[in-house]
């Protein structure tokens, strides 16, 4: 039984490496196989599928594909999230991935051992600091007219090495102050402490917001307090999971 011939080289270059950052990636990968034209065989055309990495997700400003060496042409693409790359058939195998489904316009084949190099827009960095996970190359042959008997030709999957960093955290502008207490009396007891700061990224659901008051240069003790935003009390405009939001919080240190 013949099976898919096997990408060996494959990169992944991320330039804005700050969580949730929105910018284009470009990956890099070498056909083992031809990759055919609908000239040949007017029935069928070639298209390549990108599986990004599990941990990324697709921004608010729209999927986009750039040929970064032409060696596409009239390249077309279709966003899909549901589009299963092994049979063509949609199903949820994409549901948690961004996939780039990327057809062509070439006149004759594009040859065996081409690099091919593109451009991929509205894929957005991880969430918080991890690594991005492993991202995927497929080519298939597919009938034109049904667009879902497909026949793989190659495949390839290779580590992204893709670690973010962290956003920052700014005293909102136009507070008198960051932090506030509503006692200045030294060893008062159930003071309360009002932060006013500004997230440069959203705090996803389910995250938590750690808070680290001054220590005592006399006895070195750290007041740390660990909350999921749900457990917090917030001002009237409240801790939103957009970004650059303008949060005011309240703590009571015992």
């Amino acid at each position: 039984m013949f099976k898919a011939g096997t990408m060996t080289t494959g990169t992944f270059v991320a330039p804005a490496t700050t969580v949730q950052a929105a910018s284009s990636q470009t990956i890099g990968f070498v056909l083992t196989n031809a990759l055919p034209s609908k000239t040949s065989n007017p029935l069928y055309n070639s298209r390549i599928i990108v599986l990004m990495p599990v941990e990324m997700y697709e921004d608010d400003e729209g999927l986009g594909v750039i040929s970064m060496d032409n060696a596409l042409q009239g390249m077309k693409f279709r966003p899909d999230r549901t589009y299963d790359p092994g049979t063509g058939v949609p199903n949820t195998s994409c549901a948690h991935r961004v996939c780039y489904v990327i057809t062509h316009e070439n006149l004759v084949d594009i040859p065996a051992g081409t690099n091919i190099k593109l451009s991929l827009l509205g894929t957005a960095n991880q969430e918080s600091v991890k690594m991005a996970g492993d991202f995927e190359v497929r080519t298939q042959l597919y009938e034109i007219a049904s667009d879902s008997n497909t026949y793989p030709i190659d495949e390839g999957a290779w580590p992204s090495n893709f670690l973010t960093t962290a956003g920052s955290v700014a005293t909102t502008t136009g507070a008198s102050k960051g932090v506030e207490a509503s006692s200045m009396v030294t060893y008062a007891t159930g003071v309360r402490y009002t932060l006013y700061f500004t997230t440069d990224q959203y705090i996803p659901k389910g995250g938590t917001l750690v808070v680290k008051l001054p220590s005592d240069p006399a006895i070195g003790e750290v007041v740390e307090i660990t909350s999921s935003p749900a457990d917090i009390s917030t001002s009237a405009s409240g801790l939103s999971y957009s970004s650059h939001t303008k949060s005011t919080l309240t703590l009571k240190a015992s």
